[in-house]
């Protein structure tokens, strides 16, 4: 009994303080702000041969903070379409999933930490990508983009 009188004595004082939580708590970062050190994208290529969805790669991999910023706003619809995504392979230097019935893609170069995404909206093909990106993409997606 004792004890529960003085853990009440001790909490009760910053109960009347509701604000100083929130002041302290730290805000997630905005969307469109890469991670200022990269994750260890080597562990990507252990992916290979499963498909995004079943990998976690969209959800639960180290580009995932670079992928919501490079996306921004579109991040939802971008996993949405790659939810049907093929298995993830290697093509050269690159990471390539696909979701052709959805009309995705997804370039990862694991060693420059940088990617390029796309994705058709209403009839017309988007594209992101981060900076390092300047490798051209695959012929697979190339034929895609052009269809």
């Amino acid at each position: 009994m004792k004890r529960l009188i003085l853990l009440s004595v001790l909490l009760l004082p910053g109960c009347n303080n509701q604000d100083a939580v929130a002041q302290d708590a730290k805000a997630a970062p905005p969307l469109n702000v890469m991670s200022a050190t990269p994750g260890d994208w080597s562990g990507l290529q252990l992916m290979a041969g499963r498909e995004p969805a079943e990998s976690g790669l969209m959800v639960n991999s180290p580009i995932v903070t670079d992928l919501n910023a490079m996306l921004g706003p579109s991040a939802g619809d971008y996993r949405k379409a790659m939810a049907r995504a093929e298995p993830l392979r290697r093509e050269g230097p690159l990471l390539v999933a696909l979701s052709p019935a959805s009309g995705a893609y997804l370039l990862i170069d694991d060693h420059q930490h940088a990617m390029k995404a796309g994705m058709r909206q209403n009839g017309r093909w988007r594209s992101w990508q981060t900076p390092a990106s300047d490798f051209a993409p695959p012929p697979d997606v190339q034929a895609l983009t052009a269809a």
